[in-house]
Order: structure tokens, then C-alpha cells, then sequence
């Protein structure tokens, strides 16, 4: 048996995407009270560097009917990120940035545009998009992150781009607050973070224009220099690189950042940082500074893994795990009260196993509670590193309980040792001995 490092849910919630340390991918079809049955595994040729779900399904013809099939692309060293099939691990489309070298670039995070045509990927000082249309190598645009924007800034954004994540511009930075733009914010492991102007118009419309110049370093002809599309930018006080990033649903200025080896995570309010006269510097933010909201504690200081979180769809929760297998949801009405106080306590916790807690999973296309705590246990119980068939009993023994305590309020916490807390810890023991 093999450890399991991650876990993912399909858009839709009906498969499960797992990652394990041979660099294999397996995808189960899960519903609540069924058995998960494995659908597809790929074993991937070299070191997994990302992996996600592609947010639109495609139809296919299946025994006389339309079947949605999901499909996940897959990041790895020295060879192109591909596109593969959920249900019998076919490879759809591959792109891939061929250097000056001859030798692919390495994409170290993925994501997608809002309209799902564009595909984004993290370089070493650069962020290269791909036009979904365009299948092959080398017809991408990159962003050089390194470059300024003017003779008085000093550098640009640094390092292997290692988290990114899509929004829209907060109304402050918008002529027409009717209208939305797309913007992107690209964390390194340098604890440097930027915002990026990305709408997909915009990108196709220099795409078509001859406001680019070519690199042979990115392996493209579309260059454009970062300092030209960057709102803000910032240096993370703590943490040794950021893991994840990620926009809250509802406010959209609100930016919630994970780093590696820090003892909390921050979630600031970036319409304080827009309007910067050179905000290509990205100077170190201090700990009090105006916008950041709040400061979420859990510890992840003394491992070097990506202890990463999730949101419900709604903006009404925020959950992560921490290095000793605790798990902890925070209220976002607590955490956007702005109480003079940064600290904000969460409103559940309990441990889920002994072990690191590496992943939680959400599901952007299932609101409510209960959705978002039913995959918490999932993913919890993934990375404990044991095998998804013994999941379920503990699944349907602790997750009513956790339910119904949950929409009591706010104000009920759940320690180790209360009863769902017990009941879990108990369960679980069982289960695997």
C-alpha cells in the first residue's frame, strides 16, 4: 500500500482525484453511502509538479446516451502537461514550453482562466499562458515576472512561481463598477506575491498585435514584460515560500495566502494595496500592516509540507490541517468583523489523526455546509496515507454527528476530547487495526 498525498474533487463532486508518493494518479467515482470504485490510474513518467481539475466536463456518446467526462491535467518534469481523460486515463491535448535548450520548462502550478480557455502555469521568474486552442508546444504567452516596469523599480518578482490563482479586480481599481476584470495573483517561494492584470480579451488582443517581443529563454514569441499588467505587490513577513493562494467567493478583494513553515495564515484585504506608485518593489509587508485582515493560527512550522485549506463555495467557512493532524474551520463572519485584533479563533477543531494534514478539499459546483465538511473528512482521512476502501465506515460513523454540530452555531468548538472528537479518533483506530 502506498502513501496517498493529496486528494481532489471533480467540479461536480462525483470523482475523486488522488496523488500518491509513486507518482501514480487514481480516480475513484464516490457518492455519500456507496463504496468508492476506482475508475482510471495513471502513472506518471517523472515528479508530479501539479495537478488539477479542469473545470468544464466534456460530453461524449456513451451506449446510446451523452456521458459528461471529466478531465484533469497533469504537470511533471521534463516532459508536457497533459490533459487526461477521468475514466480511462486517455490523453486528451498536451502543452508544453521547449527552451532555448531543447528541453521542457517545467510548469510548477496550474490553473485556469474564469472563461476556462486560458490555461496558466507558474515558470522559474515568468507565467506562461496558454491559449486551450492552441495544442502543441510553444504557443504561449509568458509574462516576465523579473522584469521592470521602470527605471526607478527595483526587480520585479522572483523565484519558481509555486501558487496562483484567478479573481476579478476589486471595485476600487475599476472605471466601471458594473463591468470585472480578471487578475491573477502569482506567489513564488521567494514569499513574494503579485497581482497581475489577465483578463483573457485582453491577452488575445496582444496576442494579435506586435506589443510583444520574442524569448527563446520561455520559448516564445509573446513576451511581455510583468511590470506592465502588475497592480501590487508584496513581500509575506513569514513563512518560507507560499504554497497556495486563493481569492474568497463572495469578496472578491479578500486574498487568503498559505505559506510553508508558518505558524498561521494570512488573509489580507488588497484594495489597500492597489494604486502603489511603484508597485513593482513588492516591499515587505509588516504584520500590522492595514491590510491584512487576519492572522488564522495553526502549526505548520517545523514541516517543510504544502499544508494547504479550503473554502465552501458560499464564503461561509474556511478550514486547514496542520502538521500534527488537527483540523480547524473558521467562520468568515468572525474573521471579516476587523475587531482590532488580527487572531482570530476558530469556531471548530478536532484531530483527525496523528499524522500531517496536508489537504482539504472544496467543490466549487456544491454549496452548504455540509458538502464542505463531508469533503473535509475525505481528504482528511487521505492524508493520513491509508487506503480509500477503509474511508467509508469512518465517514458514516462521525460525519452526521459533525453535521448537526456544526449548524448549531458559531460557538460550539469541537476538541479532541468532546464526543464527535472521540468518535472519530475512536472510529478511525478501529478501522485500520
Amino acid at each position: 500500500m502506498c502513501m496517498l498525498l493529496m486528494s481532489r474533487r471533480s467540479p461536480d463532486g462525483s470523482l475523486l482525484l488522488l496523488r500518491s508518493e509513486t507518482h501514480a494518479v487514481y480516480v475513484y467515482k464516490y457518492h455519500h453511502h456507496e463504496t468508492p470504485r476506482l475508475c482510471s490510474t495513471y502513472q506518471a513518467p517523472s515528479p508530479i509538479l501539479d495537478l488539477q481539475w479542469y473545470m468544464l466536463p466534456a460530453m461524449a456518446p456513451s451506449n446510446h446516451d451523452i456521458e459528461r467526462r471529466w478531465c484533469y491535467v497533469i504537470s511533471c518534469r521534463d516532459v508536457p502537461t497533459r490533459f487526461v481523460d477521468s475514466i480511462d486515463g486517455s490523453t486528451k491535448a498536451s502543452y508544453g514550453i521547449i527552451n532555448h535548450v531543447e528541453m521542457y520548462d517545467p510548469l510548477y502550478a496550474l490553473t485556469f482562466s474564469d472563461d476556462a480557455s486560458w490555461m496558466y502555469a507558474g515558470l522559474r521568474n515568468a507565467l506562461a499562458l496558454f491559449p486551450l486552442h492552441a495544442v502543441g508546444n510553444n504557443h504561449h504567452l509568458a509574462l516576465d515576472l523579473s522584469s521592470q516596469a521602470s527605471e526607478q523599480d527595483n526587480g520585479g518578482q522572483h523565484g519558481i512561481v509555486s501558487a496562483l490563482a484567478v479573481g476579478c479586480s476589486p471595485a476600487v481599481a475599476q472605471q466601471d463598477a458594473s463591468e470585472t476584470v480578471q487578475v491573477t495573483a502569482v506567489g513564488t517561494f521567494t514569499n513574494l506575491i503579485g497581482i497581475y492584470l489577465t483578463e483573457s480579451q485582453w491577452l488575445a488582443d496582444f496576442l494579435t498585435t506586435d506589443k510583444t517581443c520574442s524569448s527563446s529563454k520561455w520559448g516564445t514569441q509573446n513576451l511581455l514584460p510583468g511590470g506592465r499588467v502588475c497592480l501590487c505587490g508584496w513581500t509575506v513577513p513569514e513563512g518560507r515560500g507560499i504554497t497556495q493562494l486563493a481569492w474568497h467567493p463572495k469578496e472578491k478583494h479578500i486574498l487568503v495566502v498559505s505559506m510553508r513553515r508558518a505558524p498561521c495564515l494570512y488573509v489580507y484585504d488588497t484594495s489597500y494595496l492597489y494604486g502603489a506608485s511603484s508597485p513593482f518593489q513588492f516591499k515587505p509587508l509588516a504584520t500590522s500592516d492595514v491590510s491584512l485582515v487576519a492572522r488564522l493560527p495553526r502549526d505548520a512550522g517545523e514541516t517543510h509540507q504544502r499544508l494547504q485549506f479550503g473554502m465552501d463555495s458560499q464564503g461561509q467557512y474556511l478550514a486547514a490541517g496542520d502538521q500534527y493532524g488537527w483540523i480547524r474551520i473558521w467562520s468568515w463572519a468572525s474573521i471579516l468583523e476587523r475587531n482590532g485584533t488580527p487572531h482570530v479563533q476558530p469556531v471548530a477543531e478536532w484531530q483527525a489523526h496523528a499524522g500531517t494534514f496536508c489537504y482539504v478539499t472544496d467543490n466549487k459546483m456544491r454549496s452548504g455546509a455540509s458538502s464542505f465538511i463531508h469533503s473535509i473528512f475525505t481528504s482528511s482521512l487521505v492524508s493520513a496515507g491509508h487506503d480509500i476502501g477503509i474511508m467509508m465506515p469512518v465517514l458514516k460513523r462521525v460525519l452526521s454527528p459533525t453535521i448537526r454540530t456544526l449548524k448549531c452555531g458559531d460557538g460550539i468548538r469541537l476538541k479532541q476530547d468532546s464526543e464527535v472528537g472521540k468518535n472519530a479518533n475512536e472510529s478511525y483506530k478501529t478501522t485500520c487495526m
